[in-house]
């Protein structure tokens, strides 16, 4: 009795391990950098707070490329809000608010997809957003995925197996 035991606790843990490793990665989009295009972009040469155009991402993996050139040391704002067009919703936002050195960056999004606007709020002497999409991102069905769901198909396989024999 002893080793059905130790068969079922071992195929329990694998399990386990894998509905663990299919439940953490399911926010992660897998996709290399070579493959972005641009989808939007606004600029202004002076102070600006308001919304911009709508735009649109079909992927899944998008990201907003950010600049903007400081009126002065400690006293430049810049913020940007990423909402949905047709609720409003916020589903990021950048703010330098504790950051002043930083004057350009990369805002990553992942997970959505459909139209879109910004609020962009800035009191800088000019400002640059490019939004970009990955390609190669698919959101029906990430390789990734294959390892973890191969895991956990052998252990309930081996498990249904066990409980026959036994």
């Amino acid at each position: 009795m002893v080793p059905v035991v130790g068969e079922r606790k071992g195929t329990t843990i694998t399990v386990l391990i894998s509905l663990f490793l299919l439940g953490s990665m399911s926010g992660i989009v897998f996709a290399s950098s070579g493959n972005w295009v641009e989808v939007a972009s606004f600029s202004q040469g002076r102070p600006w707070f308001g919304d911009t155009n709508s735009f649109r991402c079909d992927h899944v993996e998008w990201r907003i490329r950010w600049a903007y050139e400081k009126v002065s040391a400690m006293l430049t704002a810049f913020l940007f809000d990423v909402k949905l067009q047709d609720t409003g919703e916020i589903i990021g936002n950048y703010s330098n608010s504790g950051k002043l050195d930083i004057t350009e960056g990369i805002y990553n999004i992942t997970d959505y997809e459909g139209e879109f606007y910004l609020f962009i709020g800035t009191n800088a002497k000019s400002y640059s957003i490019i939004v970009e999409q990955n390609l190669e991102s698919i959101p029906e069905f990430p390789s990734w995925i294959i390892l973890p769901l191969f895991l956990a198909a052998t252990a309930f396989a081996l498990a249904v197996r066990k409980k026959r024999t036994s």
